[in-house]
């Protein structure tokens, strides 16, 4: 009879454990629905904000160049001009990359004599950011100008040159480099820094 009780004490406890455990999730689940006259409140978080200026001609365009030498470059190789700031509204720095895109390029072109110069103006001197040939460019696809992401400062303004020409070699017939054909323009891709 001993053992009976006991069992019998046992199991009310246990059952008596369950329905105030049942009850107490079943109201703590109520209890977090949220009500018809609840509101949501939206909530941002800005860092910061990035927008930059990029201002440039349309294409590139080159179909009737001559040789020069490179030494002439600066003054005799057609080049583009191209801006790149924040707007007023920017106030975190800038990471960017520059490219040609929309690249049509002649088989002829591709070669190591036809060559570029990435250059930044400021003050009225020029530095050489980046330099090569179209040896591998390829028509549709993006070619890249810098080798290093570049950074822009909040309150900076880069001002660029990008010059292309026909290199003269006067010890190799580069009658082949004549009659070709290049377009494409600028682009700009950029991240906040």
């Amino acid at each position: 009879m001993n053992n009976l009780k006991k069992h019998i004490v046992i199991y009310v406890t246990i059952v008596l454990l369950l329905v105030i455990g049942t009850f107490t999730i079943t109201y703590s689940y109520f209890l977090a629905l949220p009500k018809a006259d609840d509101t949501i409140t939206p909530s941002n978080v800005e860092i910061g904000k990035l927008v930059l200026d990029f201002v440039t001609n349309t294409y590139i365009n080159a179909d009737k160049l001559s040789l020069i030498n490179d030494s002439d470059k600066d003054t005799e190789a057609p080049y583009t001009e191209f801006i790149v700031s924040h707007n007023e509204e920017s106030n975190v720095s800038a990471s960017y990359d520059l490219y040609i895109t929309e690249l049509e390029i002649s088989e002829n072109f591709k070669s190591e004599y036809f060559k570029w110069e990435l250059v930044r103006v400021s003050q009225g001197t020029e530095e050489i950011i980046n330099s090569g040939n179209f040896l591998n460019a390829t028509t549709g696809n993006d070619f890249k100008l810098n080798s290093n992401t570049i950074t822009l400062s909040v309150d900076d303004i880069h001002q660029y040159k990008l010059r292309i020409w026909l290199s003269n070699d006067e010890n190799k017939n580069q009658l082949e480099l004549t009659n070709g054909s290049f377009k494409g323009k600028v682009k700009v891709t950029a991240v906040n820094s």
